[in-house]
C-alpha cells in the first residue's frame, strides 16, 4: 500500500476508474523528478550572479524572495515540504526598490520552464488529460509523448516535459527549454520577460491545436502562468489543502501530493528542429516603462508609471475587462508602437488580441473578428463594453499613486512583506480576521522546521486566540507528522 492510498481510495475512486486511480498510485512511487533533481535544484541558487528561482510552501511570499531557497541550500529547510517555484529572478532585499516587483527582475538561467495549466472544473476534461499520459512500451508513445516529439522535431531548444499534478483539479505541464541560443545571440537582453511571454504564446498555440491532444474548444490555458515570475507547482511537492470545494472532496487541512504523472527529459541529447520557441529578437526589444496621458486639448505627455505600478494597473484593468461579466478581455500592454497601449481579446475564441485602448482614450477600439457585436454605443443592438471613468493614461496615474500609498504604513514607513500581505487583504473586519488566520497558518508550519520567536501584534477582537484554538487539530497533525 502506498502512503496516500487512503486518499486515492476514499476521495478519488468514486469519480475515477480503476485504471485512472492506478495512474496516481504509480505516480506516487515514481523515481524522483528529473526536472527537480537536474534543473530546479542545481540551477535555482547562484549567489555569485545573484540569480535564483523562488521556492515556497505558500503562495503569498513577499517579493517572491530568495530567503527560503537560501535555507534549502544550507539544509535549514526541506525540499519535501515545498510546493511552489518560479523561473529565474534577480535577488533583491526588502529595502531595495524592486523587491516588491519580481516581474522587473526576470533573469535568464540555463533552462527555462514554460508552464501550461487548464484551470477547468470539467471532470471529463480531467479524465481526457489522464488519457494523454497513458502508453504501452515508451512514454513517448502516449498522446502527450507524441506532442513532445513534435515539439522536439520542430524546435531546437525544447528539452522535454514534466507533468505535475497540482493536488486538486489540474495538471501543470512544465516544458523545459534550453536558453543557450538566447545567451549566445543576445549579449545584454533588454526584454527577457517579454521574450519568455512570447515563447509561452507560441507553445500555447501548439498545445491547443495539437491533433494528438484534441483539446476541447471550451478549454484554454490559464494565462497567469504566461508570466515567468509567477508561482507554479513543484514536482514531488506536498501541501495542505486550503480549499473547502476541493475537486475530489479532500477535507481542508489534509495533505495533498503533487505527484509527477509523466516525464521525459533529455538534457544532453541533441535535438532536431530548425526553429526555436525562444526567439532572440523578442529578448532585445527596447522596453519603455512609461505611458502617455493627454494634456487638455489632446496632446500626449510622458507620465511616471514604474514597472511594478504597471502590474498593479494591469490587475485593475483585468478586474474591469475580465472576460466573464464583461467583454472584451484585457490581454496585456503593448509598446511596439512607441507608446503604451492596452490590448484586448474580443471573445473566448480570440487568440490574437488586436483590439486596443490608447492612453488618451477611455474606450476600447474594436479590431478584428467581433462575433458578439462589441460596441461603445448604447442602444446600438450589440454588446455594450465597459468604459473607464477617465482616459487610460490618467487612470494609470491614479492607480499608480494608489499602489504607492498601499506600500506605506503609519508614519510613512515602508511595510515589511507580511504587513503588506495583511494590509492588502484586510478590507473589512471579516477579511482582516481571515487574513490574520493566513499569517498564523504560515507562521506555525515554518516554526516546525525553523524554530524561533515571532511577535504578532494585532487589534483586539480579530481572533488571534480563536484562530489558534480552532486549528489545533491541524497543528497537531503537522507536529505528529514531524515526530513532535
Amino acid at each position: 500500500m502506498t502512503i496516500y492510498e487512503p486518499i486515492w481510495a476514499k476521495y478519488y475512486a468514486p469519480k475515477l476508474s480503476a485504471r485512472e486511480i492506478s495512474q496516481f498510485r504509480r505516480a506516487e512511487t515514481r523515481n524522483p523528478s528529473l526536472l527537480l533533481t537536474d534543473v530546479i535544484q542545481p540551477e535555482s541558487f547562484d549567489p555569485k550572479t545573484r540569480r535564483y528561482m523562488a521556492v515556497a510552501n505558500r503562495k503569498k511570499v513577499g517579493g517572491r524572495n530568495h530567503f527560503l531557497r537560501a535555507e534549502l541550500e544550507d539544509s535549514r529547510a526541506e525540499w519535501e515540504l515545498q510546493c511552489l517555484f518560479t523561473n529565474a529572478l534577480q535577488m533583491s532585499f526588502p529595502w531595495e526598490g524592486d523587491f516588491s516587483h519580481p516581474s522587473d527582475r526576470v533573469e535568464i538561467a540555463p533552462h527555462h520552464i514554460l508552464t501550461i495549466e487548464f484551470d477547468s472544473m470539467s471532470l471529463a476534461f480531467f479524465k481526457q488529460q489522464l488519457a494523454w499520459f497513458r502508453f504501452g512500451k515508451k512514454p513517448t508513445d502516449s498522446p502527450i509523448g507524441k506532442f513532445v516529439r513534435h515539439l522536439r522535431d520542430k524546435y531546437a531548444d525544447v528539452a522535454g516535459l514534466n507533468v505535475t499534478y497540482s493536488g486538486n483539479k489540474s495538471f501543470h505541464y512544465h516544458f523545459i527549454v534550453e536558453t543557450s541560443l538566447i545567451s549566445g545571440a543576445v549579449s545584454e537582453p533588454s526584454s527577457a520577460r517579454l521574450g519568455f511571454q512570447k515563447a509561452w504564446d507560441r507553445l500555447r498555440d501548439e498545445f491547443v491545436n495539437s491533433p494528438d491532444l484534441m483539446v476541447p474548444s471550451t478549454e484554454r490555458p490559464d494565462e497567469n502562468l504566461r508570466n515567468p515570475e509567477n508561482f507554479r507547482r513543484l514536482p514531488n511537492g506536498v501541501r495542505l489543502n486550503d480549499k473547502k470545494d476541493h475537486f475530489f472532496g479532500v477535507p481542508v487541512g489534509d495533505v495533498l501530493m503533487q505527484v509527477v504523472m509523466w516525464e521525459h527529459l533529455t538534457l544532453q541529447r541533441s535535438r532536431g528542429g530548425s526553429q526555436t520557441l525562444l526567439v532572440p529578437a523578442d529578448f532585445s526589444m527596447a522596453a519603455s516603462t512609461s505611458c502617455k496621458a493627454p494634456r487638455a486639448g489632446g496632446a500626449q505627455v510622458q507620465t511616471t508609471i514604474q514597472p511594478g505600478e504597471e502590474a498593479y494597473c494591469a490587475a485593475k484593468l483585468e478586474a474591469i475587462f475580465n472576460g466573464v461579466e464583461a467583454w472584451p478581455k484585457f490581454a496585456g500592454f503593448d509598446r511596439s508602437h512607441g507608446d503604451l497601449r492596452a490590448q484586448f481579446f474580443n471573445s473566448p475564441d480570440d487568440k490574437n488580441p488586436t483590439s486596443m485602448m490608447r492612453s488618451d482614450f477611455a474606450t476600447v477600439l474594436v479590431q478584428g473578428a467581433n462575433p458578439d457585436g462589441l460596441t461603445n454605443v448604447e442602444d446600438a443592438g450589440g454588446t455594450l463594453m465597459p468604459r473607464l471613468p477617465r482616459p487610460l493614461g490618467e487612470m494609470m496615474e491614479l492607480w499608480s499613486e494608489e499602489h504607492r500609498q498601499r506600500q506605506l504604513g503609519p508614519g510613512g514607513r515602508v511595510r515589511v512583506p507580511v504587513e503588506q500581505q495583511f494590509a492588502d487583504s484586510a478590507t473589512t473586519k471579516v477579511a482582516a480576521t481571515s487574513a490574520l488566520g493566513e499569517v498564523i497558518h504560515d507562521l506555525i508550519p515554518s516554526k516546525i522546521t525553523r524554530p524561533g520567536v515571532d511577535l504578532l501584534c494585532a487589534p483586539e477582537g480579530i481572533s488571534k486566540s480563536g484562530t489558534l484554538l480552532a486549528n489545533l487539530p491541524r497543528y497537531h497533525r503537522l507536529l505528529s507528522g514531524h515526530g513532535l
